[in-house]
C-alpha cells in the first residue's frame, strides 16, 4: 500500500489515480481512508513504474543487489521523499512511455527531481559513464600497489606503449 500526504488530501490522490487509470485502464486502483485520517491508494504496486521505482531504490540501498557497487556503493542515492513514497516519484515522472526506461541525466548524481527522465535505449547509450583511459587505470593500479606514480600527461602515451611492449606489467 502507498500512502501520500497531499495538501488537498483525497482530491489530489483521486487526481493521481485518474492519471494512472488513463495510462493503465485495466489497473485495479482504489482510494480508501486510512486509520490516521489520511488516504491510501491501493493497487499502485502492480504498475510497471512501481517496479522501476523499487528497482532504483534497491540499487541505491541494498548491498545484496548485484549492481549495488555501481549505484549505492559509489554514493548514488534516491531523493528522500521519493525513497519513502512511490507517489512522489510518480508525480515527478508520470507514466512510462513505451520503449523507455529510467535514466539519470547526470550519472554522478542520484535519483532526484530534475535528474531523471524516461529515456530510449539510444538516449541512454549516449549518456553513459565511459571507462577510464588505459593509462589512468594502470596508474591507479600502480598507486594501489604502493608505487608513486605521477607521470605528466605528455608521458601517458609512453606509459601505454610500455604496457603494450610488456615493459610494465598490468
Amino acid at each position: 500500500m502507498t500512502t501520500l500526504e497531499l495538501p488537498n488530501g483525497r482530491a489530489d490522490l483521486q487526481g493521481l489515480r485518474a492519471q494512472m487509470k488513463a495510462a493503465y485502464p485495466d489497473a485495479n486502483l482504489s482510494v480508501i481512508p486510512d486509520r490516521e485520517g489520511g488516504w491510501l491508494l491501493i493497487g499502485a504496486c502492480r504498475l510497471p513504474e512501481y517496479r522501476v521505482w523499487a528497482g532504483a531504490k534497491s540499487r541505491c540501498n541494498n548491498p545484496n543487489t548485484p549492481v549495488y557497487g555501481a549505484y549505492g556503493g559509489r554514493g548514488i542515492k534516491m531523493d528522500p521523499e521519493w525513497e519513502k513514497d512511490f507517489l512522489a516519484f510518480w508525480r515527478e515522472l508520470g507514466p512510462r512511455p513505451a520503449g523507455t526506461s529510467l535514466d539519470r541525466i547526470d550519472n554522478d548524481r542520484g535519483y532526484e527531481p530534475g535528474n531523471v527522465r524516461w529515456a530510449t535505449l539510444e538516449e541512454q547509450a549516449n549518456n553513459k559513464r565511459g571507462p577510464k583511459p588505459r593509462h589512468e587505470r594502470l596508474a591507479a593500479e600502480l598507486r594501489a600497489a604502493g608505487w608513486m606514480v605521477t607521470p605528466p600527461l605528455s608521458r601517458a602515451k609512453e606509459l601505454e606503449a610500455a604496457l603494450d611492449n610488456g615493459e610494465v606489467a598490468a
